[in-house]
């Protein structure tokens, strides 16, 4: 649709023509409708660009730890100093939903419980595999139990954790090209991923595969998976800093970057995601600002984890960060509140967010139109009041959706600088530039018997005229495969594509 800012009178005349046995058919639907949506010029609206995310600045509230070889703890920013297992064997460190404690894991399968993280028990090596180890744990979203992994892709389950099935009764433990080395539960606790070193991506319950590096050549081996906030999609991260992006928006890298020690995992923090290497250096692609590093100090062993705060939810205040943290976990560099039927002319810069505040209530029906020129495929979605996405990747050049709650809705405009599912830095960043209208649609709907006119002098009142800019008229009948049906404007009808 093209908005044109006007309403209008209509003139049509629907009529059937005849099949061959001489009857107009009945008993199937088909819809025309006549649309109009409004221009209302407005200010353009260009977004604000965000700080750089890695710029020292003082914590909002973000904050993480890190964990060496032996169990000494470092925290930084916010998090709390809660204690550690020094000396001990750890395998990693998870923190709580809260941020007010974490669980140790240790090599022998032994879980240690800090602040408010509660005591769900200890892995069992019973069983294993010759040369099976305990690899990773992850949190269930309560806090109230906890997954713990081995290297071969074993699964046990503790609290109120949920078994989804494991590599093990899938027989695929004694034959993997790699060992799994990381493990992430989706933010409902409805399932679980793990990854392994050749960057295969293994996925149970309802989390969903959405690609890998399994089979492909590498330049390190694989460390780390971490979902993109939107819970779509993922990225991997290999030990030399290089990051894989599978449905999600590429965030940056350490590739081709000369470092003082491997990268050996990386976490969700603040939109984005933290890398961190054996040295203790601290690598942050995300909204929320770098906190400090052990890089350049003489640790006593090295670092093997980081565990954000919190789970890795941005601390920074945002409703994006906290209240819809499941669904998107954008931040939004421009914020605007939209008066319907409205105009807007934005720009997004490379790795920017624009969104546009709608107030609705339920059964309310929007129309979003692209104007001429308006290309950004994939780059916009729409998220609900309770935070589920309405739409997303969107293929259509215009939308429209009907409320299914009352609150603030939030279209959300993007460009991350790789198309989903790209597996490197993007060879040509670029901005654009946007032109959306933004209108109701409200509907009159009629049911009408062919043949018929349509206009001023129409049976049924409200036929034949918008009565204003943004509302949909609907005229719906009954047709049978076969059926041909002639449309005709007459002489004062002009609407150009609007039907």
């Amino acid at each position: 649709m093209r908005a044109l800012g006007r309403a209008f009178a209509a003139a049509l005349v629907v009529s059937a023509i005849a099949t061959s046995s001489g009857q107009a058919g009945a008993q199937t639907n088909a819809t025309v409708r006549a649309c109009e949506s409004q221009v209302v010029d407005s200010d353009p609206s260009t977004p604000t660009p965000p700080g750089a995310p890695s710029d020292p600045v003082d914590p909002t509230g973000a904050g993480y730890w890190m964990i060496d070889a032996d169990g000494r703890v470092y925290p930084f920013g916010a998090a709390p100093d809660l204690g550690d297992v020094f000396p001990g064997e750890a395998v990693k460190m998870v923190s709580t939903p809260t941020g007010g404690g974490y669980w140790i894991l240790l090599s022998s399968g032994a879980v240690r419980a800090f602040g408010d993280a509660g005591d769900f028990g200890d892995a069992s090596t019973a069983g294993f595999l010759a040369g099976e180890r305990i690899a990773t744990m992850s949190a269930t979203p309560t806090g109230q139990g906890y997954w713990i992994f081995s290297d071969r892709g074993r699964v046990q389950a503790f609290g109120d954790a949920t078994f989804f099935g494991d590599l093990v009764d899938l027989g695929l433990a004694p034959v993997l090209n790699g060992p799994v080395v990381d493990s992430v539960a989706l933010p409902d606790g409805s399932g679980y991923y793990m990854v392994a070193t050749d960057g295969g991506v293994f996925a149970f319950g309802a989390a969903e595969f959405r690609g890998s590096m399994g089979g492909q050549p590498l330049n390190s081996p694989v460390n780390g998976l971490v979902p993109d906030p939107d819970g779509v999609g993922y990225w991997l991260v290999a030990g030399d800093g290089g990051v894989f992006a599978f449905e999600a928006g590429f965030r940056g890298s350490m590739g081709s970057t000369p470092l003082n020690g491997p990268v050996v995992g990386m976490v969700a923090f603040g939109g984005g995601y933290l890398m961190v290497a054996n040295d203790g250096g601290i690598f942050n692609f995300s909204d929320d600002p770098f906190l400090g590093s052990l890089g350049g100090q003489n640790i006593p062993s090295p670092i093997i984890a980081v565990a954000p705060l919190g789970g890795g939810v941005s601390a920074a205040g945002s409703e994006l960060s906290t209240a819809a943290a499941a669904d998107t976990g954008i931040e939004a560099a421009g914020v605007q509140d939209v008066s319907l039927p409205e105009r807007i002319d934005g720009t997004i810069e490379l790795g920017e967010v624009d969104e546009l505040r709608l107030s609705l209530s339920e059964g309310d029906r929007v129309s979003i139109d692209r104007l001429d020129g308006t290309s950004f495929a994939d780059h916009m979605r729409l998220v609900a009041p309770s935070g589920v996405v309405v739409f997303r990747e969107i293929d259509l050049r215009d939308a429209t959706f009907e409320a299914t709650e009352t609150g603030t809705y939030r279209l959300q405009i993007y460009d991350f600088g790789n198309e989903p599912g790209s597996t490197g830095v993007d060879s040509n960043p670029r901005s654009f530039d946007y032109q959306l209208v933004l209108s109701r649609a409200d509907a009159q709907v009629f049911d009408i018997t062919l043949p018929i006119q349509i206009g001023v002098d129409a049976p049924q009142t409200g036929m034949g005229i918008l009565e204003r800019p943004g509302y949909v008229d609907e005229y719906r009948f009954s047709l049978a495969a076969g059926d041909r049906v002639s449309i005709d404007r007459l002489d004062a009808t002009s609407f150009a594509d609007h039907m």
